[in-house]
């Protein structure tokens, strides 16, 4: 689930910063990778975790 979580924040970054930035050459749009969209792609992984976690529980309370 973490993979799939970094896999998509990778994509979902990538087709942002292109359809919004690059494609309308915005000068210095490299600065909104490295402070908006890797910040926000670290946090969402980071969070994942623990919520993975806690499902993880529930699931296994309901399956025994």
């Amino acid at each position: 689930m973490l993979l799939i979580t970094a896999g998509t924040m990778i994509v979902y970054s990538v087709f942002d910063y292109l359809f919004t930035y690059a494609i309308l050459d915005y000068s210095n749009s490299w600065m909104i990778i490295r402070d908006k969209m890797i910040p926000i792609s670290a946090y969402t992984i980071i969070t994942a975790f623990p919520m993975y976690i806690y499902v993880r529980k529930i699931h296994e309370k309901f399956v025994e």
